[in-house]
């Protein structure tokens, strides 16, 4: 069955996959759609989808939102692959999930023998390092092999030590957590009014939106390679003004609306901006 389900998904352009049991993937996350889990569901197919492009250095968009919004590639081709699935075992039932999802991502991925636990809350691939998405694949089968976890990161701190907001924080022995309040990724994603820390923070990472800093000092990235996914290639834009701000619509940061957008901008390059991102 694992060889079945692995030619469909190499049928589908996806090559990095594993298997874990439902129940080792953790307790399931109070999100919406988690009333679309399978009943009787025991299994969790997890695919990486590597997104990183080779870009300009001069960038001023994380590197994950320099491409069409992820949302809807990663959904496409999950459910080409729940399409796939259901014409070869018609009696199993299959749901697939991105991002909001039940799932502990994360978790998932890890259990299934994807990559390395990150000091950063990230997972860490062999190849793609941690320039990648997470999609899952629910379903009512079982499998005969499931993933062996790869244990943790190299234990170098680089991500700790170069965190822009400190936002990553022991919570005891080598568990490490993200307080998002910190988080400059969550900061530049904040509506309503900043503090002027909050916006200290902005124009330090230099990033209109997000920030990769735990990623780019991270050695396990050195040498990752570059997505093997086609449509991330599509209209990347690394580098907003207030001239393509109009272009976010296709972005995954487009449901934020443009002001906020405007906002960072402002604090970045030193225009004078209202401070309000409501």
């Amino acid at each position: 069955m694992n060889g079945k389900i692995s030619e469909i998904l190499n049928t589908c352009g996806l090559s990095v996959f594993g298997f874990c049991r439902l129940e080792d993937a953790g307790e399931l996350l109070n999100t919406r759609n988690a009333r679309l889990i399978p009943k009787g569901a025991k299994s969790v197919i997890t695919i990486l989808f590597p997104y990183k492009i080779p870009v300009d250095d001069k960038r001023n968009l994380s590197l994950y939102c320099i491409g069409k919004d992820y949302h809807s590639i990663v959904m496409d081709r999950l459910s080409l692959v729940c399409d796939k699935l259901k014409c070869q075992f018609p009696d199993e039932e299959f749901a697939a999930f991105c991002d909001n999802s039940p799932i502990r991502e994360v978790r998932a991925a890890y259990m299934s023998g994807l990559g390395f636990l990150g000091k950063n809350s990230l997972l860490i691939n062999r190849r793609f390092g941690s320039y990648c998405f997470i999609g899952e694949i629910v379903c009512t089968l079982s499998f005969k092999e499931y993933g062996v976890p790869l244990g943790s990161c190299i234990n170098c701190k680089a991500c700790l030590n170069n965190c822009v907001g400190g936002a990553l924080r022991n919570s005891g022995g080598e568990v490490y957590l993200l307080d998002r309040q910190n988080c400059l990724s969550a900061i530049t994603q904040k509506k309503g009014e900043l503090s002027q820390a909050e916006m200290a923070l902005i124009k330090k990472g230099g990033l209109v939106w997000g920030c990769d800093k735990c990623s780019t000092v991270c050695p396990m990235n050195m040498g990752a390679d570059d997505s093997d996914i086609e449509e991330f290639y599509i209209d990347p834009l690394p580098f907003l003004t207030r001239e393509n701000v109009g272009q976010s619509s296709e972005r995954a940061y487009g449901y934020k609306g443009e002001k906020i957008l405007l906002r960072n901008l402002g604090i970045i390059y030193g225009e004078n901006d209202n401070n309000n991102g409501k």
